[in-house]
Protein backbone atom coordinates (compact mmCIF):
# COMPACT_ATOMS: atom_id res chain seq x y z
CA UNK A 1 0.00 0.00 0.00
CA UNK A 2 0.93 3.52 -0.93
CA UNK A 3 -0.23 6.12 1.86
CA UNK A 4 0.12 9.91 1.88
CA UNK A 5 -0.50 11.77 4.65
CA UNK A 6 -1.65 15.67 4.34
CA UNK A 7 -0.07 16.89 7.60
CA UNK A 8 -2.01 20.95 8.40
CA UNK A 9 0.35 22.35 10.91
CA UNK A 10 3.81 23.78 10.50
CA UNK A 11 6.08 21.15 10.55
CA UNK A 12 7.54 21.59 7.20
CA UNK A 13 8.59 25.13 7.50
CA UNK A 14 10.61 24.02 10.88
CA UNK A 15 11.70 21.09 8.88
CA UNK A 16 13.15 23.52 6.13
CA UNK A 17 14.17 26.02 8.09
CA UNK A 18 15.99 24.25 10.81
CA UNK A 19 18.44 22.23 8.04
CA UNK A 20 19.04 25.79 5.86
CA UNK A 21 19.95 27.48 9.18
CA UNK A 22 23.03 25.56 9.49
CA UNK A 23 24.64 26.69 6.70
CA UNK A 24 22.96 30.11 6.52
CA UNK A 25 24.80 33.38 6.32
CA UNK A 26 28.55 34.36 5.85
CA UNK A 27 31.28 33.25 8.39
CA UNK A 28 33.13 36.10 10.44
CA UNK A 29 36.69 35.68 9.41
CA UNK A 30 39.10 35.65 12.35
CA UNK A 31 42.45 35.23 10.78
CA UNK A 32 43.85 34.07 7.64
CA UNK A 33 47.89 32.02 7.00
CA UNK A 34 49.33 32.08 3.78
CA UNK A 35 50.46 28.46 2.89
CA UNK A 36 53.63 26.92 1.42
CA UNK A 37 51.34 25.43 -1.44
CA UNK A 38 49.70 26.17 -3.70
CA UNK A 39 47.37 22.92 -3.63
CA UNK A 40 46.86 21.62 -0.02
CA UNK A 41 43.91 19.78 1.37
CA UNK A 42 43.11 17.57 4.02
CA UNK A 43 43.70 19.59 7.11
CA UNK A 44 44.99 18.62 10.91
CA UNK A 45 45.57 20.46 14.05
CA UNK A 46 47.51 18.71 17.17
CA UNK A 47 46.72 21.76 19.92
CA UNK A 48 49.74 23.52 18.64
CA UNK A 49 50.58 23.59 15.09
CA UNK A 50 48.70 22.51 11.54
CA UNK A 51 49.44 19.49 9.52
CA UNK A 52 48.10 19.85 5.43
CA UNK A 53 48.70 17.77 2.48
CA UNK A 54 50.47 19.35 -0.55
CA UNK A 55 48.67 17.81 -3.33
CA UNK A 56 51.32 18.28 -5.74
CA UNK A 57 54.31 17.46 -3.54
CA UNK A 58 52.00 14.34 -2.62
CA UNK A 59 53.87 15.89 1.18
CA UNK A 60 52.86 16.28 4.48
CA UNK A 61 53.86 19.59 5.40
CA UNK A 62 53.93 20.87 9.39
CA UNK A 63 53.13 24.98 10.12
CA UNK A 64 52.95 27.21 13.00
CA UNK A 65 50.21 29.28 13.24
CA UNK A 66 51.90 32.16 11.52
CA UNK A 67 52.21 30.03 8.39
CA UNK A 68 55.98 29.03 8.81
CA UNK A 69 56.92 25.50 8.18
CA UNK A 70 58.25 23.60 10.36
CA UNK A 71 58.67 19.86 8.52
CA UNK A 72 57.45 17.52 5.98
CA UNK A 73 57.57 14.11 4.95
CA UNK A 74 56.12 12.59 1.88
CA UNK A 75 52.86 11.16 2.00
CA UNK A 76 52.68 7.20 1.81
CA UNK A 77 50.56 6.65 -1.70
CA UNK A 78 50.08 8.87 -4.81
CA UNK A 79 46.78 10.42 -3.56
CA UNK A 80 46.82 11.77 0.06
CA UNK A 81 43.15 13.26 0.67
CA UNK A 82 42.18 13.44 4.39
CA UNK A 83 44.25 14.08 7.28
CA UNK A 84 43.41 13.79 11.00
CA UNK A 85 45.47 14.36 14.30
CA UNK A 86 44.46 11.49 17.48
CA UNK A 87 46.70 13.05 20.33
CA UNK A 88 49.80 10.98 18.98
CA UNK A 89 49.57 9.61 15.77
CA UNK A 90 48.11 11.36 12.51
CA UNK A 91 45.71 9.35 10.27
CA UNK A 92 45.60 9.88 6.38
CA UNK A 93 43.44 8.78 3.95
CA UNK A 94 45.05 7.79 0.34
CA UNK A 95 42.45 7.51 -2.52
CA UNK A 96 44.84 5.85 -5.11
CA UNK A 97 45.01 2.50 -2.61
CA UNK A 98 41.78 3.22 -0.73
CA UNK A 99 44.07 2.94 2.99
CA UNK A 100 43.94 4.86 5.66
CA UNK A 101 47.46 5.23 7.08
CA UNK A 102 48.20 5.55 11.21
CA UNK A 103 51.54 7.69 11.04
CA UNK A 104 53.97 9.22 13.17
CA UNK A 105 54.76 12.26 12.88
CA UNK A 106 58.22 11.94 11.38
CA UNK A 107 56.08 10.20 8.17
CA UNK A 108 56.55 7.05 9.71
CA UNK A 109 54.24 4.10 9.28
CA UNK A 110 52.97 2.38 11.93
CA UNK A 111 49.98 0.60 10.64
CA UNK A 112 47.12 0.79 7.64
CA UNK A 113 44.15 -0.44 6.39
CA UNK A 114 41.18 -0.68 4.01
CA UNK A 115 38.86 2.21 3.47
CA UNK A 116 35.30 1.05 3.91
CA UNK A 117 34.48 2.81 0.57
CA UNK A 118 36.53 3.31 -2.99
CA UNK A 119 37.01 7.00 -2.77
CA UNK A 120 38.23 8.29 0.89
CA UNK A 121 38.85 12.02 1.17
CA UNK A 122 37.91 13.66 4.65
CA UNK A 123 38.56 12.21 8.09
CA UNK A 124 38.72 13.28 11.27
CA UNK A 125 38.65 11.54 14.96
CA UNK A 126 36.30 11.73 17.78
CA UNK A 127 38.52 10.96 20.60
CA UNK A 128 37.97 6.97 20.26
CA UNK A 129 36.93 6.43 16.78
CA UNK A 130 37.31 8.03 13.00
CA UNK A 131 34.88 9.07 10.34
CA UNK A 132 35.79 8.73 6.73
CA UNK A 133 34.10 10.84 3.96
CA UNK A 134 33.60 8.54 0.68
CA UNK A 135 32.83 10.39 -2.61
CA UNK A 136 32.13 7.74 -4.54
CA UNK A 137 29.71 6.30 -2.31
CA UNK A 138 28.55 9.50 -0.89
CA UNK A 139 28.71 8.15 3.04
CA UNK A 140 30.07 9.08 5.80
CA UNK A 141 32.07 6.01 7.62
CA UNK A 142 32.22 5.77 11.89
CA UNK A 143 35.09 2.93 11.83
CA UNK A 144 37.26 1.75 14.85
CA UNK A 145 41.06 2.48 14.73
CA UNK A 146 41.28 -0.41 13.32
CA UNK A 147 39.03 -0.20 10.05
CA UNK A 148 36.01 -1.68 11.51
CA UNK A 149 32.68 -0.37 10.29
CA UNK A 150 30.48 1.12 13.31
CA UNK A 151 27.78 2.41 11.71
CA UNK A 152 27.30 4.68 8.30
CA UNK A 153 24.95 7.53 6.98
CA UNK A 154 24.39 9.23 4.03
CA UNK A 155 26.76 12.29 3.59
CA UNK A 156 24.72 15.14 3.19
CA UNK A 157 25.68 16.47 -0.27
CA UNK A 158 28.04 15.29 -3.33
CA UNK A 159 31.49 15.87 -2.68
CA UNK A 160 32.12 15.16 0.95
CA UNK A 161 35.75 16.49 0.84
CA UNK A 162 36.54 17.61 4.46
CA UNK A 163 35.46 16.04 8.27
CA UNK A 164 35.94 17.79 11.51
CA UNK A 165 34.51 17.27 15.15
CA UNK A 166 34.22 19.68 17.77
CA UNK A 167 33.49 17.35 20.25
CA UNK A 168 29.79 17.44 20.14
CA UNK A 169 29.08 17.80 16.85
CA UNK A 170 30.50 16.21 13.29
CA UNK A 171 31.11 18.84 10.30
CA UNK A 172 30.61 17.86 6.28
CA UNK A 173 32.52 20.29 3.92
CA UNK A 174 31.23 19.30 0.84
CA UNK A 175 32.10 20.89 -2.49
CA UNK A 176 28.65 20.80 -4.34
CA UNK A 177 26.91 23.62 -3.59
CA UNK A 178 29.88 24.79 -1.09
CA UNK A 179 28.09 24.32 1.95
CA UNK A 180 29.31 23.13 5.51
CA UNK A 181 27.16 21.15 7.40
CA UNK A 182 26.62 20.65 11.16
CA UNK A 183 25.71 16.90 11.95
CA UNK A 184 24.31 15.69 15.10
CA UNK A 185 25.55 12.25 16.13
CA UNK A 186 23.39 9.77 17.94
CA UNK A 187 24.25 6.27 17.77
CA UNK A 188 20.61 5.51 18.96
CA UNK A 189 19.32 6.77 15.67
CA UNK A 190 22.29 7.03 12.64
CA UNK A 191 22.48 2.80 13.09
CA UNK A 192 18.88 2.88 11.60
CA UNK A 193 18.68 2.14 7.77
CA UNK A 194 16.74 3.95 5.05
CA UNK A 195 14.39 2.39 2.41
CA UNK A 196 14.46 4.66 -0.10
CA UNK A 197 18.30 5.30 -1.53
CA UNK A 198 17.25 7.33 -4.96
CA UNK A 199 18.26 11.01 -4.28
CA UNK A 200 15.57 12.49 -7.50
CA UNK A 201 15.24 16.11 -7.95
CA UNK A 202 12.14 17.86 -10.37
CA UNK A 203 14.24 19.81 -12.22
CA UNK A 204 16.85 20.01 -15.27
CA UNK A 205 17.89 16.52 -15.94
CA UNK A 206 15.05 15.03 -14.45
CA UNK A 207 12.42 17.21 -16.00
CA UNK A 208 14.10 16.03 -19.56
CA UNK A 209 10.68 14.40 -20.52
CA UNK A 210 8.53 17.52 -19.13
CA UNK A 211 6.91 19.93 -21.55
CA UNK A 212 9.35 22.64 -21.63
CA UNK A 213 11.22 21.18 -19.17
CA UNK A 214 9.08 22.57 -16.19
CA UNK A 215 9.42 21.35 -12.89
CA UNK A 216 8.11 17.88 -12.39
CA UNK A 217 6.36 18.48 -8.91
CA UNK A 218 7.20 17.53 -5.59
CA UNK A 219 4.53 14.77 -5.37
CA UNK A 220 5.57 13.71 -8.58
CA UNK A 221 8.99 13.10 -7.42
CA UNK A 222 8.69 11.60 -4.30
CA UNK A 223 5.72 9.76 -5.20
CA UNK A 224 8.21 8.35 -8.45
CA UNK A 225 11.08 7.49 -5.82
CA UNK A 226 8.47 5.22 -3.88
CA UNK A 227 7.10 3.67 -6.91
CA UNK A 228 10.43 2.53 -8.03
CA UNK A 229 11.58 1.46 -4.77
CA UNK A 230 8.31 -0.79 -5.08
CA UNK A 231 9.73 -1.71 -8.66
CA UNK A 232 5.92 -0.44 -9.90
CA UNK A 233 5.61 -0.39 -13.78
CA UNK A 234 2.53 2.30 -14.94
CA UNK A 235 -0.11 0.53 -17.40
CA UNK A 236 -2.92 2.08 -19.31
CA UNK A 237 -3.54 5.72 -21.10
CA UNK A 238 -3.27 8.83 -19.40
CA UNK A 239 -4.95 11.91 -21.28
CA UNK A 240 -5.46 15.48 -19.77
CA UNK A 241 -4.93 19.00 -20.77
CA UNK A 242 -3.42 21.33 -18.19
CA UNK A 243 -4.79 24.91 -17.57
CA UNK A 244 -1.68 26.33 -18.74
CA UNK A 245 -2.45 24.81 -22.27
CA UNK A 246 -0.17 21.96 -22.77
CA UNK A 247 -2.49 18.86 -24.06
CA UNK A 248 -1.23 15.50 -22.66
CA UNK A 249 -1.88 12.35 -24.37
CA UNK A 250 0.54 9.23 -23.15
CA UNK A 251 -0.24 5.13 -23.53
CA UNK A 252 2.40 5.02 -20.07
CA UNK A 253 1.70 1.68 -20.48
CA UNK A 254 3.83 0.66 -23.87
CA UNK A 255 7.01 1.88 -22.70
CA UNK A 256 9.29 -1.21 -20.85
CA UNK A 257 10.79 -0.03 -18.16
CA UNK A 258 14.58 -1.37 -17.62
CA UNK A 259 15.79 -1.20 -13.88
CA UNK A 260 19.06 -2.04 -14.96
CA UNK A 261 19.27 1.58 -15.62
CA UNK A 262 18.09 3.02 -13.27
CA UNK A 263 20.41 5.31 -10.88
CA UNK A 264 19.99 6.58 -7.42
CA UNK A 265 20.91 9.49 -8.59
CA UNK A 266 21.98 11.75 -11.65
CA UNK A 267 25.09 13.33 -12.00
CA UNK A 268 27.51 14.49 -15.13
CA UNK A 269 28.86 11.19 -16.06
CA UNK A 270 25.58 9.63 -15.51
CA UNK A 271 25.13 7.92 -19.04
CA UNK A 272 22.71 9.48 -21.03
CA UNK A 273 20.41 6.19 -21.13
CA UNK A 274 19.78 5.91 -17.06
CA UNK A 275 19.23 9.82 -17.39
CA UNK A 276 16.38 8.94 -20.10
CA UNK A 277 15.31 6.13 -18.36
CA UNK A 278 14.91 8.27 -14.53
CA UNK A 279 13.26 11.16 -16.12
CA UNK A 280 10.97 9.30 -18.47
CA UNK A 281 9.81 6.99 -14.90
CA UNK A 282 9.29 10.47 -13.46
CA UNK A 283 7.63 11.82 -16.15
CA UNK A 284 4.94 9.37 -15.80
CA UNK A 285 4.20 9.10 -12.36
CA UNK A 286 3.49 13.13 -13.01
CA UNK A 287 1.06 12.65 -16.06
CA UNK A 288 -0.45 9.91 -13.31
CA UNK A 289 -1.49 12.12 -11.34
CA UNK A 290 -2.17 14.60 -13.54
CA UNK A 291 0.74 17.26 -12.65
CA UNK A 292 -0.73 21.18 -14.07
CA UNK A 293 2.92 21.64 -15.63
CA UNK A 294 4.08 25.28 -15.39
CA UNK A 295 2.18 25.94 -11.98
CA UNK A 296 2.40 24.88 -8.84
CA UNK A 297 -0.15 22.31 -8.12
CA UNK A 298 -2.18 19.50 -10.07
CA UNK A 299 -5.09 19.26 -12.03
CA UNK A 300 -6.84 16.71 -10.07
CA UNK A 301 -7.59 17.09 -6.35
CA UNK A 302 -5.75 15.12 -4.08
CA UNK A 303 -8.16 12.51 -3.47
CA UNK A 304 -8.72 11.63 -7.07
CA UNK A 305 -4.93 11.46 -7.11
CA UNK A 306 -5.05 8.10 -5.07
CA UNK A 307 -7.46 6.73 -7.35
CA UNK A 308 -4.99 7.32 -10.39
CA UNK A 309 -2.19 5.61 -8.69
CA UNK A 310 -4.74 2.70 -8.06
CA UNK A 311 -5.94 2.48 -11.69
CA UNK A 312 -2.12 2.70 -13.92
CA UNK A 313 0.33 0.94 -10.81
CA UNK A 314 -0.45 -2.38 -8.99
CA UNK A 315 -0.94 -0.71 -6.01
CA UNK A 316 -3.29 0.22 -3.42
CA UNK A 317 -3.13 3.77 -1.76
CA UNK A 318 -4.80 5.79 1.13
CA UNK A 319 -4.44 9.25 2.36
CA UNK A 320 -5.24 10.69 5.62
CA UNK A 321 -5.70 14.22 6.54
CA UNK A 322 -4.84 15.12 10.30
CA UNK A 323 -4.61 18.22 12.29
CA UNK A 324 -2.06 18.69 15.24
CA UNK A 325 -4.83 17.17 17.82
CA UNK A 326 -4.48 13.66 15.44
CA UNK A 327 -0.41 13.75 16.25
CA UNK A 328 -0.71 10.39 17.99
CA UNK A 329 -2.61 8.60 15.12
CA UNK A 330 -0.07 9.51 12.57
CA UNK A 331 2.61 8.73 14.40
CA UNK A 332 1.03 5.13 14.34
CA UNK A 333 0.09 5.12 10.82
CA UNK A 334 3.72 5.98 9.87
CA UNK A 335 5.42 3.33 12.00
CA UNK A 336 3.49 0.71 10.94
CA UNK A 337 3.96 1.26 7.25
CA UNK A 338 7.28 2.46 7.45
CA UNK A 339 7.96 -1.12 9.72
CA UNK A 340 6.86 -3.36 7.50
CA UNK A 341 8.74 -1.64 4.58
CA UNK A 342 6.76 0.95 3.03
CA UNK A 343 7.83 4.33 3.16
CA UNK A 344 5.15 6.86 3.15
CA UNK A 345 4.77 10.39 1.17
CA UNK A 346 3.78 13.33 4.05
CA UNK A 347 2.39 16.67 2.38
CA UNK A 348 3.38 18.98 4.74
CA UNK A 349 1.68 22.63 4.80
CA UNK A 350 1.77 25.69 5.86
CA UNK A 351 0.74 28.97 4.94
CA UNK A 352 4.06 30.42 3.22
CA UNK A 353 5.19 26.99 2.08
CA UNK A 354 4.12 23.13 1.39
CA UNK A 355 6.16 20.24 0.19
CA UNK A 356 6.15 16.62 -0.45
CA UNK A 357 8.38 13.98 1.37
CA UNK A 358 9.36 10.39 1.92
CA UNK A 359 8.91 8.93 5.48
CA UNK A 360 11.52 6.01 4.86
CA UNK A 361 12.75 4.91 7.99
CA UNK A 362 11.38 5.28 11.92
CA UNK A 363 13.41 5.02 14.71
CA UNK A 364 12.11 5.58 18.57
CA UNK A 365 14.92 6.68 21.51
CA UNK A 366 14.35 8.30 24.67
CA UNK A 367 10.85 8.70 24.31
CA UNK A 368 11.07 10.67 20.66
CA UNK A 369 10.30 9.28 17.09
CA UNK A 370 13.06 9.67 15.07
CA UNK A 371 12.04 9.89 11.24
CA UNK A 372 14.15 9.45 8.00
CA UNK A 373 12.88 12.09 5.82
CA UNK A 374 13.92 11.84 1.94
CA UNK A 375 12.75 15.28 0.66
CA UNK A 376 14.20 15.08 -2.73
CA UNK A 377 15.88 17.58 -4.13
CA UNK A 378 19.27 15.63 -5.18
CA UNK A 379 19.28 14.63 -1.34
CA UNK A 380 20.23 17.78 -0.41
CA UNK A 381 18.50 18.10 3.26
CA UNK A 382 17.74 14.58 3.50
CA UNK A 383 18.79 13.81 7.27
CA UNK A 384 16.78 12.58 10.81
CA UNK A 385 14.50 14.51 12.18
CA UNK A 386 12.60 14.42 15.92
CA UNK A 387 9.40 13.87 14.30
CA UNK A 388 8.24 16.19 17.39
CA UNK A 389 10.75 18.96 17.47
CA UNK A 390 11.78 18.74 13.79
CA UNK A 391 14.66 21.82 14.66
CA UNK A 392 16.77 18.98 16.68
CA UNK A 393 18.08 15.68 15.65
CA UNK A 394 19.43 15.59 12.20
CA UNK A 395 21.94 13.32 11.53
Amino acid sequence: MIIYINRLITAFLFLLTAVLSAHAGDPVIMGRIELPSSSPCGLAYDAAHFWFIDADTVAVIQIDQAGNEIGSFVAPGTSPKGLCFDGNYLGLSERANNLIYKLDTQGNVITCFSAPGNYPRGLTFDGTHLWVADDEEKRIYHISTAGQVLHSVNAPNKNPYGLAYDGTHLWSLCQWRDNLYQLKLDENVYDASFLVHTRWAQRDEYATFIPDHHRAGCWSTELAQILYYHRKRPTGHVAYCTSTGYELDETVGDYAFNWNLFVDELEDTTAPVSVNEVARYIYYTALVIQKDFNTASYVIPSSERVNELMAHYDVTAAQYTVSASGMDGLKSIVKKQVNRNKPVMTYLTHPDIGHAVVIDAVKETGGSLFVHVNMGHEGRENSWYDFDDPPVGCV
